[in-house]
C-alpha cells in the first residue's frame, strides 16, 4: 500500500519481535545497544539514536528530532518509527531493512531464543472526506446516543498452511478510531505471525515473506474493506 494517496495516509509503523521471556537477555542489553549503534550494516547509528534511557529491565534509543525510538526487554524489541509529510517510500524500505538487519546481525549474536512472534502495526488517517462519512453514518446508527468518540476492534485468525509439527498461523487485529469531536479516522492494521513451537534463533524467521503478507493484506483486504464505503473497486 502507498505510503499516500487521496484516501489515506500512512502516519508510522511499529515492528516488534516477542521472544522469551529471556532474562539472560538482561545482562546483554549494552551489547546490543552498542550493536545497534556502532554496526555499520544498520541505517541506525550514533548519529541517528542522540539519547539512550533504562528504566527497569528497558532500554530505549531515542531519536529526539522525529521521536523514532527502539525498546528492548527480556521479551522484546519493538521499533517505533513516525512517517513525515514529506516521506519517501524509499526510506521505509530502509527502515524495514535495518530491523531486517538487526534481527540477523546483533540479536543473533546475542543467541535470542525462544522467539514467539513478530508483529507489525500499519497506522493510517483516513483523508478521504466520503469514507469518514460513509463509516461514522454506518456507526452511528450502532452506537449509543450521544457518543463522542470510538474505537472498534476486529480480530481475524488468518488461514495458513501447515506442516507436520508446526502449527504457526497468521493473526490481524483492526482497530478503527474515531477521536472526540474530529472528524476523522484512525485505522491500525497489526499483522501477527505465531511460531509454535518457537523458533530457536532469529535466522530461523523469514523476515520478507512476513513483510511481504503484511503489504497484501494492506493492499487486498484492507483495501477492499475501506473501498465499500466511498463505492470504489479495488484496483
Amino acid at each position: 500500500m502507498a505510503i499516500f494517496d487521496n484516501q489515506y495516509k500512512l502516519k508510522g509503523i511499529i515492528i516488534g519481535l516477542r521472544y522469551g521471556p529471556l532474562f539472560s537477555i538482561e545482562s546483554k542489553l549494552g551489547e546490543i545497544i552498542d550493536g545497534i549503534i556502532y554496526d555499520q550494516n544498520l541505517i541506525f547509528g550514533n548519529d541517528y539514536f542522540s539519547s539512550v534511557l533504562g528504566v527497569g529491565n528497558e532500554r530505549e534509543l531515542i531519536n529526539e528530532k522525529t521521536k523514532n525510538k527502539i525498546r528492548l526487554s527480556h521479551q522484546d524489541i519493538i521499533l517505533f518509527y513516525n512517517i513525515a509529510d514529506t516521506e519517501k517510500e524509499s526510506s521505509i524500505h530502509q527502515i524495514i531493512d535495518g530491523y531486517q538487519n538487526l534481527l540477523s546481525g546483533v540479536l543473533k549474536n546475542a543467541g535470542l531464543n525462544k522467539i514467539l512472534r513478530i508483529g507489525h502495526i500499519s497506522q493510517y488517517e483516513v483523508l478521504s472526506p466520503e469514507i469518514t462519512t460513509s463509516y461514522l453514518a454506518s456507526m452511528a446508527e450502532k452506537a449509543i446516543d450521544g457518543t463522542d468518540e470510538f474505537w472498534v476492534r476486529f480480530v481475524k485468525k488468518l488461514k495458513t498452511p501447515q506442516k507436520k509439527g508446526i502449527n504457526d498461523y497468521d493473526n490481524v487485529i483492526q482497530t478503527i478510531m474515531h477521536p472526540e469531536n474530529k472528524n476523522i479516522l484512525k485505522i491500525e492494521i497489526d499483522y501477527q505471525t505465531y511460531f509454535i513451537p518457537p523458533l530457536e534463533s532469529t535466522l530461523q524467521l523469514k523476515f520478507k515473506e512476513f513483510i511481504t503478507s503484511v503489504k497484501n493484506y494492506n493492499e487486498n483486504q484492507f483495501n477492499e474493506w475501506l473501498n465499500k464505503y466511498n463505492g470504489r473497486t479495488n484496483d
